[in-house]
Parts: C-alpha cells; structure tokens; sequence
C-alpha cells in the first residue's frame, strides 16, 4: 500500500504562533500566549486579532521554521511514496508560501488548499498519514481512518495528551508507525 503524508504547514512547517506573538506584542502591547487555553483563544477579542494577521498575506513571508522542520520533512520524505502540503492559508499565498518553503530549502511538494475540510482533500489524494495542529482536524482525519499526529512545538494547553512537541520526536514517531 502506498503511503502518502500530509503536513500542515502554519503551526507545524511554520512557526505561525511566534510570529503572532511578536506582531501582538509590537503593534498592540499584547502577550497572547497568555490567552492560549487550547488551540485557539477563548477571547473573542484575540480570536479577532488573530483573525485579522492571516488576512494580511505579507505577514505569511516574515514567518520561520520551527526548529528542525526542515530536517524533519526531508527525513520523512524518505520513508513515504508521496508529501503533500495541506494548508488552510488563503489561496492568495500561494506564492508565498512556494517561495516561504524555497527560502527555508523544504522539499519540494505540492500544495493543496482545500476551501472546506482537509479531510475532502486527504481521501482525494489518498493520505495514509496527516500532522496538524487543530485537534479538529486530528479527530477528523482520525475518524476516517487516516492515521494522524497532533503537533503543537509551543507550550500551549491541549485537550489532547498524545500530543508530539517536536520534529526529532515527529520522525521517530512515524518512522516507528509505517
């Protein structure tokens, strides 16, 4: 059988959350880590705020890898048929995001983004194995039977236990599970 990866790129190539937190800090005096109790904040407030440096597509260029994604990716391109990358940024980034993983030496790999569910889009092109950081999407993608890995590199809570906080422990883990 073939085995087929899927990685989300904000949150797991990317480390969107850092970035947030320095914009926040810089434009609005804002420590938002402090609002994190799950994967998105509580405060509508923040949530909005948040909301609002996604739609700014140049904001995509200033993000950096989280320690070891690079390595990861080409480690784990070894062991699978076939990588894709799934993410949820607006379809106006693009080439951003080709250049972003160009800059950063990722390997290359086409990008999906879906407009609805990752879920539609991993059975289309037959994912056997996701990482995301939304706990949504893991139990989707868990509930179709695709086998996925919850990935958060900051200290933020998480209403999973099973959750995997760094790229050395993400290849070993599914090096282990293929």
């Amino acid at each position: 059988m073939k085995q087929v990866l899927g990685l989300d790129i904000d949150g797991v190539l990317a480390d969107w959350l850092a970035a947030v937190q320095v914009v926040a800090y810089r434009e609005h005096g804002l420590d938002v880590m402090k609002h994190f109790t799950s994967w998105w904040p509580k405060e509508s407030a923040i949530s909005a705020l948040l909301a609002d440096f996604t739609k700014d597509l140049e904001f995509y260029r200033t993000l950096v890898p989280i320690n070891r994604a690079t390595w990861g990716v080409k480690q784990l391109s070894i062991g699978f048929d076939n990588v894709f990358y799934v993410t949820h940024r607006p379809p106006a980034t693009r080439t951003i995001t080709l250049d972003w993983l160009e800059r950063w030496s990722f390997p290359e790999y086409d990008i999906v983004i879906p407009r609805g569910s990752k879920l539609v889009s991993a059975r289309r092109l037959g994912i056997t194995h996701f990482v995301d950081d939304k706990p949504a999407t893991i139990a989707e993608m868990r509930e179709a039977g695709i086998i996925a890995y919850l990935f958060q590199s900051h200290d933020v809570p998480m209403e999973s236990s099973t959750v995997i906080r760094d790229w050395v422990t993400l290849v070993s883990t599914l090096s282990l599970r293929r």
